[in-house]
């Protein structure tokens, strides 16, 4: 007869897997010439710089890939895009370029686009602080409109109050970026 193991626990998340090894992403070089040493402006632009240093066409699409996928693995390349700001106006601090990041020390070192990036900042701030606050109420409208379980309701609930703090912070955040001059 086969041995039982006894598992504790149960009704958690499986394991999580080994992370994949790093894999560069193809076009990644024709990214730094399209934003190095002249940065872009625009999404546009960058897939047109692409295209011309790769000598072929790179789509508005592959151009965005490349960006997210340099963006979420800074310390394998070395460097990564700040983001900027959206919306109308602004291109003068709208500018994508790499940012050099010290792999030994994790830090990014800023060059002389430091208005650039504390615009990004105020940018991804306004985001995050507005979308934190519409996923808590969506979810605690979620929980109180259906049939699910108590324990189903009361983490929903938790989740949602971790958004709204989260968006609480993002706000403090934004007011303290904005008022450096």
């Amino acid at each position: 007869m086969p041995e039982l193991k006894v598992i504790e626990g149960g009704g958690g998340s499986p394991p999580k897997a080994p992370k994949p090894a790093f894999r560069e992403h193809p076009l990644a070089i024709y990214l730094w010439k399209a934003i190095y040493p002249h940065p872009a402006t625009t999404y546009t632009e960058i897939a047109q710089r692409m295209s011309d240093a790769a000598e072929k066409k790179i789509s508005f699409y592959q151009a965005n890939n490349c960006i997210h996928h340099v963006r979420s693995h800074p310390y394998d390349y070395g460097w990564t895009i700040g983001h900027v700001r959206k919306g109308p106006g602004h291109i003068e601090h709208r500018k994508y370029f790499p940012v050099l990041v010290d792999a030994d020390d994790h830090k990014m070192r800023v060059s002389d686009f430091r208005e650039c990036l504390r615009d990004g900042a105020i940018s991804s701030s306004r985001t995050i602080a507005s979308m934190a606050e519409h996923e808590a109420a969506a979810l605690e409208a979620a929980a109180n409109s259906y049939d699910y379980t108590p324990v189903q309701k009361r983490k929903m609930r938790a989740v949602s109050s971790m958004f709204t703090a989260a968006s609480r912070m993002a706000e403090e955040v934004l007011g303290e970026i904005a008022s450096v001059a």
